[in-house]
């Protein structure tokens, strides 16, 4: 669970925990609103076919949704308006939906449609069949060093990307890396983001997940697009470990051990990966890989064999691509959430929120098509 917390806020800014977002496609809220696209257009709940809940995050309920006219497949995050409320969270759903309606990238989830009603949000993105990277690091404990420079490699574009339009994306971990059917990945979530920081900037908000975060985010020191290298270099050794660095239940002992101990690594990896992993999580942000630009990162021995314009096309085949019997298996998410029940929750219990101005999003025709022409691109 990721949090954003501003010197000023206090504790009362976590993102939202709550949950209880199911859905029953024969009993909508009866005075569903037609969201107006354009004259010509329109998008609301009723264009959706509800099929299988996903899964939960700090913003809400994930379900796979059919988009009848199109028959195709997306997956749908649900937003109760009145938690967004009651979570003071109402900044970060529209940074998250103004950050998706800005970005382009093949690493990053792609933002289809956006829509509301008087009690809800709706944001329709990619289907990524093959489910969280945590899901399978769960299931592996651990990977192999080929398999943990592959996905880092297109991590490492997905951040240089969001870096190059002054964003941090400061909530990285395996919870929000998705695979696509191919095995390649893109990276969700960015209600936590920084927009607007620029070379020499720096922020102060204590924002994203104690076991991957740099410590002059907790320390309350100012941090800039530094902070996301280290969130790589915990992420790298997650996946050659099975655990974050000095992990503690005890958060508190945890950023100690960080601050005042040298890494170990629990079981051999390669001379390469663990040096990359020491320069990734150096706590002064002016000594760490990365201070001076991406290319430091992408120069590094440990990606000395890979070609970063075969990472950039997906033309490298990845490590292991999920298998599937059909494009609605999933076999790849949590059954705790698949086999849910779906059923909507009653509108009578909520509370009548205020409409987010400019949220309603339907993705222009040549983006489609550029994402058309990409998937094709072997």
């Amino acid at each position: 669970m990721g949090l954003c917390i501003s010197k000023q806020e206090g504790e009362q800014h976590n993102t939202l925990q709550k949950e209880g977002l199911l859905y029953d496609q024969d009993n909508f809220e009866q005075n569903i609103e037609q969201i107006r696209i354009s004259d010509e257009e329109k998008i609301s709940i009723q264009d959706f076919q509800f099929l299988q809940v996903l899964g939960r995050g700090g913003y809400g309920k994930v379900v796979l949704v059919n988009y009848k006219s199109q028959q195709k497949l997306y997956a749908m995050k649900i937003i109760r308006k009145d938690l967004i409320s009651q979570m003071n969270s109402r900044l970060y759903m529209e940074t998250e939906r103004n950050i998706l309606v800005m970005v382009k990238s093949p690493f990053i989830v792609n933002l289809h449609y956006a829509f509301q009603t008087k009690y809800k949000l709706y944001i329709v993105i990619d289907f990524m069949i093959g489910g969280e990277l945590f899901y399978h690091l769960k299931r592996l404990g651990k990977m192999e060093e080929s398999w943990a420079k592959f996905y880092c490699a297109e991590l490492i574009l997905a951040i240089e990307y969001l870096h190059s339009k002054n964003i941090i994306y400061r909530d990285l971990k395996p919870e929000n890396v998705l695979l696509d059917s191919e095995g390649h990945i893109k990276i969700t979530d960015f209600g936590l983001c920084k927009t607007d920081i620029k070379d020499g900037d720096f922020t102060t908000t204590i924002c994203g997940t104690y076991d991957y975060m740099a410590p002059e985010i907790y320390l309350k020191k100012g941090h800039n697009q530094t902070a996301d290298w280290y969130s790589l270099g915990v992420l790298l050794y997650v996946m050659l470990q099975g655990i974050p660095p000095f992990y503690s239940q005890n958060k508190r002992q945890m950023i100690r051990s960080r601050l005042e101990r040298q890494i170990e690594f629990k079981t051999p990896i390669s001379d390469v990966a663990s040096d990359l992993i020491k320069q990734l999580l150096k706590n002064n942000p002016k000594d760490r890989l990365g201070s001076d630009g991406v290319n430091e990162i992408k120069s590094h021995p440990f990606f000395q064999d890979l070609d970063w314009d075969e990472v950039l096309h997906k033309r490298l085949p990845a490590p292991f691509k999920p298998k599937l019997l059909s494009d609605r298996d999933l076999r790849n998410f949590d059954d705790d959430f698949t086999k849910e029940t779906i059923q909507d929750t009653p509108v009578q219990s909520m509370i009548q929120e205020d409409m987010y101005e400019q949220f309603t999003y339907q993705e222009p025709d040549m983006f489609v098509t550029m994402n058309q022409n990409f998937s094709l691109d072997k």
